[in-house]
């Protein structure tokens, strides 16, 4: 069987199913295999990840661990 084959099969299917739980769990499988349209990234965002790594490269990190328990002592003040 073909890929055009198979689809125009599916959709034979689809469209003879009255379930509409079962269709929205199709509806999210299909979401999630779609492709996305692509970002442009401003010249602001090239500049800010350029700003990013460059403080990478300097060892200028902060552990995730670290970030975490910030935000918790941050919150706990709130």
């Amino acid at each position: 069987m073909t890929t055009m084959e198979l689809k125009n099969s599916i959709i034979r299917k689809i469209a003879q199913i009255n379930d509409s739980e079962f269709l929205k769990a199709i509806k999210t499988i299909i979401d999630s295999k779609q492709v996305d349209e692509v970002h442009i990234t401003s010249e602001e965002q090239k500049a800010q990840i350029e700003y990013g790594l460059q403080q990478a490269k300097k060892g200028q990190t902060v552990s995730n661990d670290h970030l975490v328990n910030e935000i918790n002592e941050w919150l706990e003040k709130r």
